[in-house]
């Protein structure tokens, strides 16, 4: 009897896999990727540091992506993506007259690895979830401007690029955390496909490894979050 379930359920499934329809395995099958688009980074600080205005900023993210099938409709994808994160912090006080503001665009560029189960519906569309996991390659960069004005008239302004360690800077270089994501994707040839990749990912853990100082208390906490909208295409395999 269970000889026989058996053998029935193989040739169900079999006959799922052959009425699948192909622009279905382009989205969850065997396939080969490469992603490119904007990258939105948002960064939480708790509490946030005296003193100082922070923004997020846009920038760019791209790198290749593979699919491996798990059961029709159902796949994993592991990527490997280079997303820069951008940081604005602009701090301003004034004092017998004078008032002193600094300013600096910072740059970090991160090489995330984020692995999803995708599940694929309508032949065109998919979603998926799984984790990722980020590391800083390089140093973080600074374009930092310098003024100081007194009633309206500017008494000195200078900038420059400096460039410092993650160390120095209080930062882990490592980011993980949780990651969603919705395609679309369409087969305009046998073995061809391109579309559109809306993902979030959420950092979880903090990446401030300091114990206070320069504006930031003992208990700072601060993580990074990621919107992408990216253009990908996929080869079937």
């Amino acid at each position: 009897m269970k000889s026989h379930q058996t053998k029935t359920f193989a040739i169900l499934l079999s006959l799922g896999i052959l009425t699948t329809p192909l622009s279905a395995f382009a989205i969850t099958g065997l396939y080969a990727g490469a992603l490119g688009g904007l990258n939105v980074s948002q960064f939480s600080f708790s509490p946030a540091p005296s003193g100082a205005t922070m923004a997020s900023g846009k920038s760019f993210a791209g790198g290749v992506a593979v699919g491996f099938p798990i059961m029709p409709l159902l796949g994993l994808e592991v990527d490997a993506v280079m997303a820069q994160q951008a940081l604005s912090m602009d701090v301003s006080t004034t004092a017998a007259g004078y008032t002193f503001s600094y300013s600096a665009d910072m740059k970090m560029n991160h090489l995330q690895i984020p692995v999803l189960v995708r599940f694929g519906f309508l032949d065109m569309f998919s979603v998926g979830a799984g984790l990722f996991y980020a590391m800083g390659l390089g140093d973080i960069s600074s374009d930092e401007s310098i003024s100081v004005t007194n009633g309206g008239a500017t008494v000195q302004s200078t900038s420059k690029t400096t460039t410092v360690t993650y160390d120095k800077a209080k930062m882990s270089k490592s980011v993980y955390g949780a990651i969603a994501s919705g395609t679309f994707m369409y087969s305009f040839m046998p073995m061809l496909s391109a579309g559109v990749d809306l993902r979030y990912l959420m950092g979880l853990n903090n990446l401030y490894t300091g114990s206070g100082g320069s504006g930031y208390s003992a208990g700072t906490k601060i993580t990074v979050s990621n919107f992408q909208a990216l253009a990908s295409v996929r080869l079937s395999i």
